[in-house]
């Protein structure tokens, strides 16, 4: 494979079930636990996984899933080494095989949020919305990590009509 370039990644599909009575702190537990486990097996080729489990596979769709969250905490930094030098380079997408990709990017004591969606499924405005709400749900949980998942508002259409009007005057840009 020496004479090969390219980005070589195996996704790891891990599936969580939050319920209504755990706390949020209780389920990230979950969570991490079931990613240490997935990642024990890290090495069972995606593909077989879908051949085996017999799943129907369609032309620009996943057969497992349709969201995925990316969490990237590398130093995407220049890099230098002799005559070679590379650097960064964003490169803008066209196309997706999931309806919703939420790429988390941690740089310093900020994490920076981009969404990749299906635009025959979605329209800005309504993913807009949905960083908002994400938004809201982790300042909750933010403030409280023993919060049970079933008491975290999703929306702030289900505040009291004054605290709505407060935050209707906020802004919540630069997801």
């Amino acid at each position: 494979m020496q004479n090969i370039a390219g980005m070589f990644v195996n996704i790891l599909a891990v599936r969580n079930k939050p319920g209504r009575d755990k706390t949020f702190k209780e389920f990230l537990m979950e969570v991490k636990e079931n990613v240490l486990a997935a990642m024990e097996n890290q090495d069972y080729q995606f593909n077989e996984l879908v051949n085996t489990l017999g799943l129907k596979r369609a032309a620009g769709k996943n057969p497992l899933f349709n969201v995925v969250f990316n969490m990237l905490n590398v130093d995407f930094k220049e890099i230098n080494s002799g005559d070679l030098k590379a650097v960064p380079y964003e490169l803008e997408n066209k196309t997706t095989v999931f309806d919703l990709i939420f790429t988390a990017i941690q740089d310093k004591d900020v994490i920076n949020i981009r969404i990749i969606y299906s635009i025959a499924l979605y329209k800005r405005s309504k993913i807009e919305k949905l960083a908002r709400r994400y938004t809201y749900i982790l300042e909750q949980v933010l403030e409280d990590v023993d919060i049970k998942i079933g008491n975290i508002k999703i929306s702030h259409d289900l505040l009291p009509a004054e605290s709505r009007r407060q935050d209707e005057s906020a802004e919540i840009f630069g997801f």
